[in-house]
């Protein structure tokens, strides 16, 4: 019985690491400069109304959508996931880097200039 449960902890862990994502913030400014844009980082977390309803209501609005792809790097951290995020001197889970920018509430958007620092969020 032991055996079966460390063999499906194995491929839950085995499956969630999969799915994770690097986000370098960094580098995204990086080449976010190269197109002379700003980088709009969504703060988000499963499960939470008031973030269902910022992707509904607004991101989803073809007229923001074609804002956020005129003027920015859109970089979508749901901080329920496994991603790991890099961001100056950071390197963390999502929700760790919510908390070190100083953002514990959802949803939350951050604006990153070209020098990569956040100028309003």
């Amino acid at each position: 019985r032991k055996s079966i449960q460390f063999l499906f902890f194995l491929l839950i862990t085995l499956q969630l690491t999969l799915h994770a994502r690097d986000i370098n913030i960094n580098a995204i400014v990086s080449d976010a400069k190269k197109t002379d844009k700003h980088v709009l980082v969504f703060l988000h977390k499963t499960d939470c109304g008031y973030c269902d309803s910022m992707i509904i209501f607004t991101l989803d609005d073809d007229a923001v959508k074609e804002m956020i792809e005129k003027y920015f790097v859109f970089v979508d951290i749901n901080i329920s996931d496994t991603d790991r995020v890099t961001y100056q001197s950071f390197k963390g889970s999502g929700r760790d880097f919510a908390k070190y920018v100083g953002y514990d509430f959802y949803p939350s958007s951050l604006f990153i200039d070209e020098s990569n620092e956040i100028v309003l969020g």
